[in-house]
């Protein structure tokens, strides 16, 4: 028997989709800079965004901003915050 697939996961995989895009906008992959991602993460932070979904958001930029370095589309990941990633949910403290 097949399930529908519930609203609230579809709205945690859209949301850090749409928070890696709020600030960051239609720039070009090869012009984010460590500095972007920092003003982006204080950004979300400065609204309040909780820390499990900005660790999700984080981590999704992340992913995409290796492989672009994988692919030799940039030189560096700029995903460069030490605990970045992390969140209350990875740490049991959800």
């Amino acid at each position: 028997m097949e399930r529908a697939l519930a609203i609230k996961p579809c709205r945690s995989y859209t949301s850090p989709v749409i928070l890696a895009g709020a600030v960051l906008g239609p720039m070009p992959i090869a012009d984010i800079q460590a500095g972007h991602v920092r003003r982006w993460r204080k950004h979300l932070l400065d609204a309040e965004v909780s820390a499990v979904t900005l660790a999700k958001a984080y981590r999704l930029l992340n992913t995409i901003m290796t492989t672009a370095a994988d692919d030799v589309a940039i030189r560096r990941n700029p995903c460069r915050i030490k605990g970045g990633e992390a969140s209350p949910e990875q740490s049991g403290q959800c």
